[in-house]
């Protein structure tokens, strides 16, 4: 008797939880024995490119600035003050500084350690983004996306600086994988989540946060199980208010604190934390007119403009247009992967058009393609934008890029029949060992119509299954001449065939009229084939294989 191979994915799955825990290279059962080890691979690559030198790292001062003294009390940590007497606080949301506070407030001040949290929330990213494309689109697909994600520019930079884009990408890269496990299992929880996540990303760069919803929303309008689309538009305004919840939580508290008691809201002529987050942060970065919302400009801040020392587009002399991103920094930082990207989303959606509602791949392009589309048109739009802005295209960027390399082309009947082959295999690998114990040494196993119902027993056994008419059972091998004496020799005995009508296939005809039937076991399902022994009387006991899928293009 062989003995059937155990998988290291299997034999991960099976361990204790304290063992899996103690060897995290090891894959999951649902996935490939070559996925996480790939996936770590990745990261510690990422995790050096990041954190290379960065005890010297070149920092951004106003924001280093306003990380130490938020680390030095909690007054200003709590309301986000950018000087250590807590007279101003820094023209942004606190969010992203409130980890660098943490940090140097840990580790003492150092630069190391004013970078090492967007070195962690950049692995951290890689991670989310890998999971939250598998789900959707598989593990090659997420790998992919991974590793992209992980060496383009612009990603690089932020895993070496200070500015606050990096925890806002990895805050949405979790809401994009929480919508994506609501859209798989239908869960409100796991929607909820995503709601949850955004307004956190909010603290960390306000509005631009909002501006994934569309894409979110959209995907779970189109592919959550929910059958009444009144049901998924109640989740998605449940959702949305979690969002916004979450999103003014802060700026709620700040704001019923009397104005003695708290640092003054920077950005803003009247002291409100909401001006400085919908005017100046908000539309004045649309209409060019955020500078001036607080008053006049100070000539230090236009000369400083006028000589290039502030690297936005402006000053780069990139005006807003249709094509903005693919020019200058624009291009090298992420503008690179569009062509890639939408040849990828085109692909899909090409290939998945006749499909339903719910097709996984046909989702994630709505929700990576959502997503960069509608931040690309705020930066293309946008008079004021800075360079590394554009870091928040490269998830999504990056997601399309990997939608081409795992199922885009496999049917979702493929799909449900490879889980079915996952979920059924302890029952092969039992089936295939009895007829092992029924079969000499030598012989075929058992004989099927296409190889495709084949390859399910010689995968779990290595031995022959005679396949009757190759992959699409046209092909005229073996003869019918030749399967004729096969079974006169004795070399097999045991058919897995159509359920009549028999169709056009000599080889297919002769065995049903010429071999028993074996009546399924009284509890058996309805299958599309039977089990037929030929050879031997009908009465003869012989181990009755399960039914695999019959093969698809």
């Amino acid at each position: 008797m062989a003995v059937i191979p155990q998988t290291a994915s299997a034999s991960a799955a099976g361990a204790p939880r304290w063992r899996r825990f103690l060897t995290p290279w090891r894959s999951p059962a649902d996935q490939p024995a070559w996925a996480r080890p790939a996936l770590l691979a990745v990261a510690v690559v990422a995790a050096v490119a990041y954190g290379w030198g960065m005890a010297g790292a070149s920092v951004e001062p106003f924001y280093g600035a306003a990380a130490r003294s938020m680390s030095q009390s909690w007054h200003d940590f709590i309301f986000g003050a950018f000087d250590p007497a807590g007279t101003v606080t820094v023209d942004k949301l606190p969010g992203a500084l409130w980890v660098q506070a943490l940090s140097l407030r840990v580790f003492g001040f150092h630069i190391w350690a004013l970078v090492l949290p967007q070195v962690a929330e950049g692995v951290l990213t890689i991670l989310a983004l890998y999971r939250a494309v598998r789900r959707l689109a598989g593990p090659a697909a997420g790998l992919t996306a991974a590793a992209v994600l992980a060496v383009t520019p612009v990603t690089v930079l932020l895993g070496r600086g200070n500015v606050s884009d990096s925890l806002l990408i990895l805050l949405l890269v979790l809401a994009a994988d929480a919508t994506s496990a609501a859209l798989v299992t239908g869960s409100l929880r796991q929607l909820l989540l995503a709601g949850v996540w955004v307004g956190l990303a909010f603290q960390a760069k306000m509005i631009q946060a909002w501006l994934a919803l569309p894409a979110l929303a959209a995907a779970y309008l189109l592919a959550a199980p929910a059958a009444r689309l009144r049901t998924r538009c109640a989740h998605v305004a449940l959702a949305g208010l979690v969002t916004v919840v979450v999103s003014l939580s802060w700026m709620t508290a700040v704001s019923l604190v009397p104005s003695q008691d708290r640092p003054y809201v920077d950005g803003s002529a009247n002291d409100s934390v909401y001006t400085q987050v919908f005017d100046y942060n908000g539309l004045g970065r649309l209409t060019g007119n955020w500078a001036t919302t607080a008053g006049p400009v100070s000539p230090l801040v236009i000369a400083a403009t006028k000589s290039g020392q502030s690297l936005t587009a402006e000053t780069l002399g990139i005006k807003p247009s249709w094509h903005r991103l693919l020019a200058g920094p624009f291009a090298a930082d992420s503008g690179w992967l569009l062509p890639a990207a939408v040849v990828g989303a085109a692909g899909v959606l090409m290939s998945r058009r006749r499909r339903g509602r719910r097709d996984p791949l046909r989702a994630a392009v709505v929700l990576w393609g959502g997503w960069w589309l509608i931040l690309a048109v705020f930066f293309s739009t946008g008079v004021f934008i800075n360079a590394y802005y554009v870091a928040a295209l490269v998830p999504a960027a990056a997601a399309l890029c990997g939608g081409p390399f795992d199922t885009p082309f496999e049917s979702a009947k493929t799909a449900h029949d490879s889980r079915a082959l996952a979920a059924d295999a302890p029952a092969v690998t039992r089936t295939v060992q009895r007829l092992e114990r029924a079969t000499p040494p030598g012989d075929a196993l058992l004989g099927t119509d296409t190889s495709g119902a084949a390859d399910i027993y010689i995968l779990y056994s290595g031995r022959e299954v005679l396949p009757i008419g190759g992959y699409l059972g046209n092909v005229p091998a073996p003869t019918l001449a030749t399967l004729q004496a096969d079974i006169s020799r004795g070399y097999v005995r045991i058919f897995i065939l159509p359920v009549s009508p028999a169709g056009p296939d000599p080889r297919v005809r002769w065995l049903e009229s010429h071999c028993a039937r074996q009546a399924p076991p009284p509890d058996a399902r309805p299958v599309p084939s039977a089990t037929f022994v030929c050879g031997l009387p009908a009465a003869h006991p012989v181990p009755a294989p399960p039914v695999p899928a019959p093969p698809s293009g």
